[in-house]
């Protein structure tokens, strides 16, 4: 009589351990985000709902690179060819879109090693922060405007409310742009510098803060833009307009390239979005973030892990000695941003 043979499954062998059937499933579940991801990247510039999916782009980066290593290793160290090609085939499945994503969030330019210009003279800083149309904690955004030392501060979703608490900084600077108002686009400026020229600019319908001054011991006029555009609201089009902002902003800016640029505020897009790296192209801009930290800014109760989409943008004329993030929010959804230039 001649033997039966062995019938296996053509997905897993019967001694395949479960729990190595339950990871298997779930490394595969796992390369739905990057694939979800890699679409939302490609149409982000046409979509709301997909420009929104690409801020999440590092932290989705972040969860495919730790399936795939695992899937990776398990697959070198498979003795049983079935499950091997199994692990094989995951492994494959997340690859292509992960190199995409790779190349999309340049994940390594997050990481501190670049050091900042060393400087031993007077700085000036500037600070700009989304307060929040509906934070209701007027004292503690006063005191923590006031603890920040700022020569230069730009708030953003200044209610009438917050307006009125904070006119007793005013006496604090020798120059201020008063507009507060219930919308999210209040905002005041105040500065202690002195001739520096404050004025409201539309920038493609959006109201923006035109800064022009002089850094501490310099005689070079700097130009700062201060902006909050539209956030990418889904159901609805709103990216189209954030995106013109963005753009007509960095053609402002490279209409100055013989001069000192800054482009600061919430700018209600991630470092990833495919429209931030036209801004940067199209203003010849760099981003203050690169090889000196992550940055994030929003959700402010996420802290270190949220999403940078507050930033500070600068030409090569800017002599940047230091870039921060506030720690918390002070009853904000956004943390502030600061820049120290000499």
């Amino acid at each position: 009589m001649s033997e039966v043979p062995e019938i296996r499954s053509e997905r897993f062998r019967s001694d395949t351990p479960l729990i190595e059937r339950f990871l298997l499933h779930v490394a595969f579940f796992a390369s739905f985000p990057i694939w979800i991801l890699s679409i939302a990247w490609l149409v982000a510039s046409q979509s709301a709902l997909a420009d929104i999916i690409t801020h999440a782009s590092l932290h989705i980066w972040v969860l495919t690179t730790v399936v795939l290593a695992f899937a990776s290793t398990v697959f070198l160290f498979r003795r049983h060819q079935t499950a091997a090609s199994s692990w094989l085939r995951r492994v494959v499945l997340l690859a292509g879109p992960w190199l995409l994503m790779t190349a999309v969030t340049l994940p390594w330019q997050a990481i501190p090693i670049a050091k900042w210009e060393a400087f031993d003279g007077k700085r000036t800083k500037i600070l700009a922060w989304n307060a929040l149309l509906m934070n209701f904690e007027y004292d503690e955004v006063e005191k923590a405007i006031r603890n920040s030392d700022a020569d230069i501060v730009v708030i953003f979703e200044c209610n009438a409310e917050l307006g009125n608490h904070l006119q007793e900084l005013r006496t604090d600077y020798v120059d201020t742009l008063w507009s507060p108002m219930w919308h999210s686009q209040g905002i005041i400026v105040m500065t202690k510098l002195k001739d520096t020229k404050l004025e409201f600019q539309r920038i493609n319908g959006l109201r923006a803060a035109n800064i022009k001054f002089k850094p501490h011991d310099s005689s070079i006029v700097h130009n700062l833009l201060a902006m909050h555009t539209y956030s990418p609201r889904w159901p609805g089009n709103r990216v189209f307009e954030r995106n013109q902002q963005l753009i007509a902003a960095a053609q402002w800016a490279a209409g100055k390239m013989d001069q000192p640029v800054i482009l600061m505020g919430d700018l209600n897009t991630s470092p990833w979005s495919p429209v931030f790296r036209q801004m940067l192209r199209t203003g010849a801009l760099g981003d203050t973030r690169r090889f000196h930290g992550y940055y994030s800014s929003w959700p402010a109760y996420l802290g270190d892990y949220g999403i940078p989409i507050d930033h500070v943008l600068v030409n090569d004329q800017v002599k940047v000695v230091e870039r921060s993030v506030w720690p918390e929010g002070h009853g904000s959804d956004h943390r502030a941003v600061t820049l120290d230039i000499h």
